[in-house]
């Protein structure tokens, strides 16, 4: 049995991924603090690091969360990518979108500050 390090929300959206000098259309299947898993029909390979805009529908403006990441998978499953680094604002957005969906802030947020690790300069 997986023991997943975050909590993983149901999130139909449509998303952009870029790498090198390629754009790749999709959809987002499940989201997380830590990462999202991505459905399109081109697989990125694996350890890519990617900046990705997931688009938010609204009535009254265009609304995008940007991250950048790592894949960690691509296959017939989706591609899953590992998030490395979110703007602040985005990172506002992402924390509302998986607690609204999941109900626990003080556990998405443990979760989140557990995955931090200290950059340590010795």
């Amino acid at each position: 049995m997986e023991k997943r390090a975050a909590t993983r929300v149901l999130f139909n959206v449509k998303s952009l991924v870029k790498y090198r000098d390629k754009t790749i259309t999709g959809d987002v299947i499940n989201i997380s603090m830590q990462g999202m898993l991505f459905q399109t029909s081109e697989q990125i390979p694996e350890k890519e690091i990617v900046d990705a805009q997931i688009y938010m529908e609204g009535t009254t403006s265009e609304l995008k969360i940007n991250v950048q990441g790592r894949i960690l998978r691509s296959d017939e499953t989706g591609t899953a990518i590992a998030f490395k680094s979110v703007d602040i604002d985005s990172f506002i957005h992402l924390k509302n979108i998986v607690v609204y969906n999941e109900g626990d802030e003080d556990k998405i947020m443990k979760e989140f500050f557990s995955s931090i690790k200290p950059d340590r300069k010795e």
